[in-house]
This record gives C-alpha cells, sequence and structure tokens, in this order.
C-alpha cells in the first residue's frame, strides 16, 4: 500500500529549477533512502516532505489526501535532525522525550505511560532520569528514534545522521539502526544522505537523485546491476565499471581501442538503429582472463596491457586502457599475474549495461 505519493513535481523559482517532474512512491512500511551529491535536489525535497516549502508544484498525496489540505500537514511527520552526537544537554531522558508531547497539550500522565510503552517496545533499559549527556552515540540514536515514534507519525524522516561523523561513528549508527530499530514498521521511514554505500545493505529502496531530477529508485539489488543512467552507475559503483563510447554500424559497435559485433537479437531488444551514439558499460567483475580468443557469438574478447596491478587475497583488481578509455578489472585468481604484461580478458555480451538514448526516453517518460 502506498503512504506516500509523488506525480510531477516541480519546484521553480524566478532563475532556476530546484526539482523537475520528480514522480515517486513510498510505501507504508518501507525504509527509503533518497541520496545524492549536496545541493542537487535531494534538500529541496526533503524541504517539501517537511512542509517547509509551499511554493511547489505537481501533485503530493499522503494517505490518498493532498499534503496541501491537510490540517496541521507537519505534526504528521516526525523528524530527527543531523546532529544526534551533539545532545549534550543536561536534560533527563524522560525530559528530552517528554517535550513534544507536552507541547501537544497531552496529560502528564499518558506522556508517563507512552513514553514507558515505548522503551519497552524498543527494548531500552536504562533510567529514565539519566541526563542526556551521559549517553553514547548508540543510546542517543535509539533516544532519538523513540522520540520520533512517540508522536505517532505518518512518516519519519532522518537527515543525513552521517553527518561530519568519522567511519567508527558511522558504523555505530548502521549497526545500531539495524539492530534495534529495523523493526519498526508502523509507518514509512525516509533516510536522506549523501552516502549511498553504507546503506545498501540496509534499505528497502533507494533513490539517486542528481540535476534537480530522479534519475532512478529500486531495490538496492537491482541498483548494482541494472542502472538506467551513467550517473547511477559511476555514483554507486565508482571505478567498477568500465564505460565504451561509440557509434553503432551494421550491428558493428566502433569505439576507441576495440568494436565488435553486438547480436542482432541484442539490437532488436534495445530498440537500438544505425548510427545512435552509444555509452556501453562492462562491471569490473564481468572480465573473465582467456588463454584464446573466444567464439564472437557468446561475447568479446581483446588484449589489454597491465597498468596498475593490485593483488587482494582472492582476485587481481587490473587497471588498463582500450584506446582512451580506462578499462578496471576483477579478475579471481587461478595464476600469476605481473604488471607490465598483456592479458587476454573477456566479457558476456549479457553483462554489458546499455546507457542508450532509449534508456534515457524511457526515464524521461517516467519522470
Amino acid at each position: 500500500m502506498n503512504k506516500l505519493s509523488f506525480e510531477h513535481v516541480w519546484k521553480q523559482t524566478e532563475t532556476n529549477f530546484e526539482l523537475k517532474n520528480v514522480s515517486f512512491t513510498i510505501n507504508k512500511d518501507e525504509w527509503l533512502l533518497i541520496s545524492g551529491p549536496f545541493a542537487q535536489g535531494k534538500e529541496t525535497l526533503q524541504k517539501i516532505i517537511l512542509g517547509f516549502e509551499l511554493n511547489w508544484k505537481g501533485s503530493i498525496l499522503l494517505n490518498n489526501e493532498s499534503i496541501k489540505d491537510i490540517v496541521n500537514y507537519n505534526e504528521k511527520i516526525a523528524f530527527i535532525h543531523n546532529h544526534l552526537q551533539l545532545e549534550n544537554g543536561r536534560d533527563s531522558i524522560y525530559d528530552y522525550l517528554a517535550f513534544p508531547l507536552k507541547l501537544r497539550g497531552v496529560s502528564e500522565k499518558e506522556i508517563s505511560q507512552e513514553i514507558n510503552s515505548a522503551l519497552r517496545k524498543f527494548s531500552f533499559l536504562l533510567e529514565i532520569e539519566r541526563e542526556m549527556n551521559t549517553l553514547s552515540l548508540q543510546e542517543k540514536v535509539i533516544i532519538a528514534f523513540v522520540r520520533a515514534t512517540l508522536l505517532k507519525p505518518s512518516l519519519i524522516v532522518i537527515d543525513e545522521p552521517f553527518y561530519q561523523l568519522p567511519n567508527s561513528k558511522r558504523k555505530v549508527i548502521i549497526a545500531t539502526m539495524q539492530e534495534k530499530l529495523r523493526f519498526w514498521k508502523d509507518c514509512p521511514v525516509i533516510i536522506f544522505s549523501s552516502y549511498v554505500l553504507e546503506w545498501l545493505h540496509f534499505c528497502d529502496r533507494i533513490a539517486v537523485i542528481h540535476q534537480k531530477k530522479l534519475l532512478q529508485i529500486g531495490v538496492p539489488s537491482v541498483l548494482l546491476e541494472e542502472q538506467e543512467h551513467v550517473f547511477v552507475a559511476k555514483y554507486l559503483r565508482g571505478d567498477g565499471i568500465t564505460f565504451l563510447s561509440g557509434y553503432l554500424k551494421d550491428h558493428l559497435f566502433m569505439t576507441s581501442g576495440i568494436s565488435f559485433y553486438l547480436p542482432e537479437e541484442l539490437t532488436r531488444k534495445k530498440e537500438l538503429y544505425e548510427g545512435q551514439k552509444l555509452l556501453l558499460g562492462v562491471k569490473s567483475t564481468s572480465f573473465h582472463v582467456v588463454d584464446k580468443p573466444v567464439c564472437s557469438s557468446d561475447g568479446v574478447s581483446f588484449e589489454a596491457p597491465i597498468h596498475i596491478l593490485q593483488e587482494e587475497e582472492e582476485y587481481y583488481k587490473i587497471y588498463s586502457n582500450l584506446g582512451s578509455q580506462p578499462l578496471v578489472a576483477q579478475i579471481k585468481k587461478s595464476g600469476k599475474i605481473e604488471k607490465g604484461e598483456r592479458v587476454r580478458l573477456f566479457f558476456h555480451y549479457k553483462d554489458l549495461l546499455f546507457f542508450d538514448g532509449n534508456t534515457e526516453k524511457r526515464l524521461m517518460q517516467r519522470g
């Protein structure tokens, strides 16, 4: 069931667009990560969801009702800010949790009942008279989330939980949320973060925003294997993909350093046409070392020089090039490879990633 839905949402100022034609839905009980570089659209989207930004066009429905028509919409959204480690006040845990409920006029008796019930639900066993400045980062993460749930929100929004934190503290936050909070299903949770790799095994779905557009949204496994946009591939995999730029001529993909035939079945499936400019990708793990040329009906084989060689416990990482285009291959160890030598690499046609004009059209049509 959809809890929150966006349809063709735009945000425009006098001089530029801050959000372009964003459409997606958030399911009732999911944890969704919205990620992307700073100032590329996710901050504007967050303000709209929180109700801080009202000057936008399109449709946003919460439980099938326009958020512009919901009285006190802001009160239905619980917000957890990005300074978890700075909760160092001398308030007790009880006072910290009770404060937003007191603002809503809830009686002391009801507040006490609600807090005790919530702490039991999250198996939080600390004395509630302890001061906030005595808590560990793990305890602060739990208490911040408990406080959000006490408001009985329709949606919980978490802002940049890794903000200005070292890797050691990021690991604490991820582990705490996984072990103590991930069971939460009473309402959807949206995490806004410029970090993405740390969340791949945590969130139900991931949305990537770039240049004010929603480029792709889906479960992590699909985003890792079937990127629909060049930026998504680079954002999720870094140097884990080799990109080949060229054009199609008589089923022959022409590019600097290598040219090869694409099977007719593949060109039909991808709706490719003569003369079309193409950007193809090959994941580093899709390359294999072979000792002789491989039949062209199966895939592509070629020789490549080894410029840089990194040896890990179970694989080699080879940095090479095809013409002017850099190549990265991760090869399972089955023999000795030396820097400076040439190796014959092979990849299957089925492992090709297509970043073509038709894909871009379909993305635009879906918003």
